[in-house]
Protein backbone atom coordinates (compact mmCIF):
# COMPACT_ATOMS: atom_id res chain seq x y z
CA UNK A 1 0.00 0.00 0.00
CA UNK A 2 2.68 2.45 0.91
CA UNK A 3 4.83 1.66 -2.39
CA UNK A 4 1.73 2.17 -4.36
CA UNK A 5 0.82 4.80 -2.84
CA UNK A 6 4.43 6.53 -3.13
CA UNK A 7 4.04 5.88 -6.91
CA UNK A 8 0.55 7.92 -7.36
CA UNK A 9 2.44 10.76 -5.64
CA UNK A 10 5.30 10.53 -7.84
CA UNK A 11 3.60 10.38 -11.04
CA UNK A 12 1.47 13.19 -10.46
CA UNK A 13 4.35 15.40 -9.48
CA UNK A 14 6.97 14.26 -11.75
CA UNK A 15 5.14 12.95 -14.81
CA UNK A 16 2.47 14.87 -15.35
CA UNK A 17 3.92 18.28 -13.85
CA UNK A 18 7.69 18.65 -13.53
CA UNK A 19 8.51 16.67 -16.42
CA UNK A 20 6.08 18.94 -18.77
CA UNK A 21 7.11 22.40 -17.44
CA UNK A 22 10.55 21.78 -17.34
CA UNK A 23 11.18 20.15 -21.11
CA UNK A 24 8.94 23.53 -22.01
CA UNK A 25 11.27 25.63 -20.55
CA UNK A 26 14.02 24.03 -21.93
CA UNK A 27 12.25 24.15 -25.30
CA UNK A 28 11.50 28.38 -24.65
CA UNK A 29 15.11 28.31 -23.58
CA UNK A 30 16.49 27.73 -26.76
CA UNK A 31 13.73 29.15 -28.89
CA UNK A 32 14.57 32.26 -31.10
CA UNK A 33 14.38 35.49 -28.63
CA UNK A 34 11.37 36.86 -30.33
CA UNK A 35 9.30 33.56 -29.98
CA UNK A 36 11.03 33.24 -25.91
CA UNK A 37 9.62 37.40 -25.11
CA UNK A 38 6.00 36.31 -26.85
CA UNK A 39 5.52 33.05 -25.30
CA UNK A 40 4.76 32.16 -21.78
CA UNK A 41 5.45 28.87 -20.03
CA UNK A 42 1.39 28.97 -19.07
CA UNK A 43 0.57 30.09 -22.49
CA UNK A 44 2.65 26.49 -24.06
CA UNK A 45 1.10 24.35 -21.60
CA UNK A 46 -2.37 25.90 -20.11
CA UNK A 47 -3.53 22.50 -19.42
CA UNK A 48 -1.25 22.66 -16.61
CA UNK A 49 -3.16 25.56 -15.07
CA UNK A 50 -5.17 25.14 -11.48
CA UNK A 51 -8.08 25.91 -12.95
CA UNK A 52 -7.62 23.07 -15.26
CA UNK A 53 -7.02 20.88 -12.42
CA UNK A 54 -9.70 18.43 -13.17
CA UNK A 55 -10.09 18.02 -16.72
CA UNK A 56 -6.31 17.21 -16.40
CA UNK A 57 -6.25 14.89 -13.70
CA UNK A 58 -9.38 13.22 -14.89
CA UNK A 59 -7.80 12.50 -18.40
CA UNK A 60 -4.71 11.19 -17.35
CA UNK A 61 -4.17 9.67 -14.04
CA UNK A 62 -7.17 8.11 -13.31
CA UNK A 63 -8.36 5.99 -15.96
CA UNK A 64 -4.73 4.46 -16.69
CA UNK A 65 -2.86 4.45 -13.67
CA UNK A 66 -5.59 4.82 -11.07
CA UNK A 67 -7.50 1.82 -12.26
CA UNK A 68 -4.35 0.04 -12.67
CA UNK A 69 -3.76 0.91 -8.50
CA UNK A 70 -7.38 0.81 -7.68
CA UNK A 71 -7.24 -2.85 -9.08
CA UNK A 72 -4.33 -3.86 -7.39
CA UNK A 73 -5.91 -2.41 -4.05
CA UNK A 74 -9.23 -4.74 -4.72
CA UNK A 75 -7.32 -7.73 -5.27
CA UNK A 76 -4.91 -7.20 -1.72
CA UNK A 77 -8.31 -6.49 0.04
CA UNK A 78 -9.90 -9.72 -0.60
CA UNK A 79 -6.77 -12.22 -2.12
CA UNK A 80 -4.03 -11.67 1.01
CA UNK A 81 -5.88 -13.28 3.35
CA UNK A 82 -6.09 -16.83 1.82
CA UNK A 83 -2.13 -16.45 0.82
CA UNK A 84 -1.83 -15.52 4.54
CA UNK A 85 -4.33 -18.15 5.76
CA UNK A 86 -5.30 -16.17 8.35
CA UNK A 87 -8.97 -16.06 6.72
CA UNK A 88 -10.46 -19.26 8.95
CA UNK A 89 -8.92 -17.41 11.93
CA UNK A 90 -10.93 -14.23 11.57
CA UNK A 91 -14.00 -16.26 10.59
CA UNK A 92 -13.86 -18.28 13.58
CA UNK A 93 -14.19 -15.14 15.12
CA UNK A 94 -17.25 -13.07 16.45
CA UNK A 95 -17.80 -11.33 13.21
CA UNK A 96 -20.21 -13.64 10.27
CA UNK A 97 -18.81 -13.65 6.95
CA UNK A 98 -20.63 -10.74 5.34
CA UNK A 99 -19.30 -8.77 8.47
CA UNK A 100 -15.66 -9.48 7.38
CA UNK A 101 -16.62 -8.51 3.88
CA UNK A 102 -18.78 -5.69 4.65
CA UNK A 103 -15.67 -4.51 6.56
CA UNK A 104 -13.28 -5.07 4.12
CA UNK A 105 -15.26 -3.14 1.45
CA UNK A 106 -15.86 -0.31 3.72
CA UNK A 107 -11.79 0.01 4.38
CA UNK A 108 -11.54 -0.18 0.93
CA UNK A 109 -13.76 2.29 -0.21
CA UNK A 110 -12.36 4.42 2.67
CA UNK A 111 -8.43 4.28 0.95
CA UNK A 112 -9.72 4.54 -2.33
CA UNK A 113 -11.53 8.08 -1.24
CA UNK A 114 -7.78 9.08 0.49
CA UNK A 115 -6.45 7.86 -2.80
CA UNK A 116 -8.45 10.18 -4.73
CA UNK A 117 -8.08 13.32 -2.19
CA UNK A 118 -4.56 13.02 -2.20
CA UNK A 119 -4.07 12.81 -6.05
CA UNK A 120 -6.43 16.03 -6.39
CA UNK A 121 -4.39 17.77 -3.35
CA UNK A 122 -0.79 16.94 -4.44
CA UNK A 123 -1.89 17.70 -8.24
CA UNK A 124 -3.08 21.33 -6.95
CA UNK A 125 0.00 21.71 -5.11
CA UNK A 126 2.08 21.35 -8.45
CA UNK A 127 -0.19 23.38 -10.41
CA UNK A 128 0.21 26.10 -8.67
CA UNK A 129 4.02 25.61 -8.50
CA UNK A 130 4.50 25.63 -12.23
CA UNK A 131 1.66 28.69 -11.95
CA UNK A 132 4.07 30.45 -10.25
CA UNK A 133 6.99 29.49 -11.91
CA UNK A 134 5.94 30.81 -15.05
CA UNK A 135 4.94 34.42 -13.84
CA UNK A 136 1.26 34.53 -13.80
CA UNK A 137 -1.56 34.62 -11.97
CA UNK A 138 -3.00 31.17 -11.16
CA UNK A 139 -6.94 30.87 -10.98
CA UNK A 140 -8.14 28.28 -8.58
CA UNK A 141 -10.92 26.01 -10.45
CA UNK A 142 -14.63 25.82 -9.59
CA UNK A 143 -15.31 24.61 -6.22
CA UNK A 144 -18.45 23.06 -7.19
CA UNK A 145 -16.06 21.34 -10.31
CA UNK A 146 -13.24 20.08 -7.61
CA UNK A 147 -16.12 18.22 -5.63
CA UNK A 148 -17.20 16.62 -8.60
CA UNK A 149 -13.81 15.59 -10.16
CA UNK A 150 -12.95 14.12 -6.81
CA UNK A 151 -16.40 12.33 -7.05
CA UNK A 152 -15.50 10.74 -10.72
CA UNK A 153 -11.94 10.19 -9.75
CA UNK A 154 -13.63 8.30 -6.88
CA UNK A 155 -15.90 6.29 -8.56
CA UNK A 156 -13.37 4.88 -11.54
CA UNK A 157 -11.12 3.61 -8.35
CA UNK A 158 -13.98 1.82 -7.13
CA UNK A 159 -15.36 0.18 -9.55
CA UNK A 160 -12.09 -1.24 -10.55
CA UNK A 161 -10.95 -1.90 -7.06
CA UNK A 162 -14.62 -4.10 -6.64
CA UNK A 163 -13.67 -5.65 -9.95
CA UNK A 164 -10.23 -6.85 -8.28
CA UNK A 165 -11.94 -7.70 -5.35
CA UNK A 166 -14.61 -9.94 -6.98
CA UNK A 167 -11.72 -11.83 -8.34
CA UNK A 168 -9.75 -12.22 -6.08
CA UNK A 169 -12.91 -13.91 -4.25
CA UNK A 170 -13.74 -16.19 -6.79
CA UNK A 171 -10.09 -17.26 -7.63
CA UNK A 172 -8.69 -17.11 -3.53
CA UNK A 173 -5.62 -15.51 -4.90
CA UNK A 174 -3.99 -12.42 -5.28
CA UNK A 175 -1.93 -12.55 -8.09
CA UNK A 176 -4.51 -13.70 -10.57
CA UNK A 177 -6.89 -12.07 -9.71
CA UNK A 178 -4.26 -8.56 -10.75
CA UNK A 179 -3.14 -10.54 -13.69
CA UNK A 180 -6.81 -11.55 -14.93
CA UNK A 181 -8.25 -7.84 -14.17
CA UNK A 182 -4.90 -6.32 -16.21
CA UNK A 183 -5.42 -8.77 -19.57
CA UNK A 184 -9.25 -7.86 -19.60
CA UNK A 185 -8.52 -3.92 -18.78
CA UNK A 186 -5.59 -3.91 -21.65
CA UNK A 187 -5.92 -6.29 -24.15
CA UNK A 188 -10.26 -8.05 -23.67
CA UNK A 189 -11.88 -4.74 -23.75
CA UNK A 190 -9.47 -2.57 -26.11
CA UNK A 191 -9.35 -6.01 -28.19
CA UNK A 192 -13.06 -6.06 -28.38
CA UNK A 193 -13.64 -2.46 -29.10
CA UNK A 194 -11.89 -2.71 -31.97
CA UNK A 195 -14.20 -5.28 -33.61
CA UNK A 196 -17.09 -2.80 -32.56
CA UNK A 197 -16.32 -0.99 -35.61
CA UNK A 198 -17.03 -4.11 -37.61
CA UNK A 199 -20.76 -4.69 -36.47
CA UNK A 200 -23.45 -2.82 -34.90
CA UNK A 201 -23.99 -4.91 -32.06
CA UNK A 202 -20.90 -5.13 -30.93
CA UNK A 203 -20.91 -1.31 -30.57
CA UNK A 204 -23.55 -1.22 -29.01
CA UNK A 205 -22.13 -3.58 -26.38
CA UNK A 206 -18.69 -1.65 -25.85
CA UNK A 207 -20.44 1.07 -24.99
CA UNK A 208 -21.71 -0.62 -21.50
CA UNK A 209 -17.71 -2.05 -20.93
CA UNK A 210 -16.50 -0.74 -17.66
CA UNK A 211 -13.52 0.50 -19.70
CA UNK A 212 -15.79 2.67 -22.18
CA UNK A 213 -17.75 4.35 -19.31
CA UNK A 214 -14.46 5.12 -17.38
CA UNK A 215 -13.09 7.00 -20.46
CA UNK A 216 -16.13 8.50 -21.03
CA UNK A 217 -16.07 10.28 -17.28
CA UNK A 218 -12.27 11.13 -17.91
CA UNK A 219 -14.36 13.30 -20.66
CA UNK A 220 -17.21 14.80 -18.12
CA UNK A 221 -15.67 17.68 -17.58
CA UNK A 222 -14.16 18.94 -20.90
CA UNK A 223 -16.78 20.36 -23.55
CA UNK A 224 -17.02 17.90 -26.26
CA UNK A 225 -19.18 18.73 -29.73
CA UNK A 226 -17.61 15.82 -31.48
CA UNK A 227 -20.69 13.95 -32.93
CA UNK A 228 -18.66 11.29 -33.37
CA UNK A 229 -17.82 10.58 -29.68
CA UNK A 230 -21.21 11.06 -28.60
CA UNK A 231 -22.25 7.91 -30.88
CA UNK A 232 -19.90 6.33 -29.61
CA UNK A 233 -19.91 6.36 -25.73
CA UNK A 234 -22.46 7.43 -23.25
CA UNK A 235 -23.09 10.28 -21.77
CA UNK A 236 -21.17 11.00 -18.26
CA UNK A 237 -24.74 10.68 -16.37
CA UNK A 238 -25.21 6.98 -17.82
CA UNK A 239 -21.36 6.05 -17.40
CA UNK A 240 -21.77 6.89 -14.01
CA UNK A 241 -24.86 4.79 -13.36
CA UNK A 242 -23.03 2.09 -15.98
CA UNK A 243 -20.15 2.24 -13.17
CA UNK A 244 -22.28 2.08 -10.52
CA UNK A 245 -24.04 -0.94 -11.53
CA UNK A 246 -20.94 -2.92 -12.08
CA UNK A 247 -20.03 -1.70 -8.24
CA UNK A 248 -22.99 -3.45 -6.95
CA UNK A 249 -22.79 -6.20 -9.53
CA UNK A 250 -18.98 -6.95 -8.13
CA UNK A 251 -20.13 -6.72 -4.74
CA UNK A 252 -22.62 -8.81 -4.69
CA UNK A 253 -20.89 -11.43 -6.41
CA UNK A 254 -18.34 -11.46 -3.90
CA UNK A 255 -20.43 -11.52 -1.27
CA UNK A 256 -22.46 -14.81 -2.52
CA UNK A 257 -19.51 -16.78 -3.32
CA UNK A 258 -17.70 -15.21 0.09
CA UNK A 259 -21.16 -16.47 2.13
CA UNK A 260 -21.57 -20.14 0.99
CA UNK A 261 -17.84 -21.23 -0.08
CA UNK A 262 -15.53 -22.46 1.84
CA UNK A 263 -12.31 -20.69 2.61
CA UNK A 264 -9.88 -23.28 3.26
Amino acid sequence: MWILGSLWVTVVVLFLYLLPALLLSVALANAPVELATETSLQEQLPVLAPENLVTYLLRFLFPGLGMTVALIFGALAAGSEYSWETMKVILSQQPGRLGVLSGKLLALFNLLLLFALIGFFVGGASSLAVGLFSGTAPARPPAIELLGGIGVGALILAVWATFGFALATLFRSTALAVGLGLIYSFAVEPALSGLSTMNESVATIARFFPGASTSTLSFAFEATEDPAFSESFLSPVQSALVLLLYIVAFVLIAALVFRRRDVT
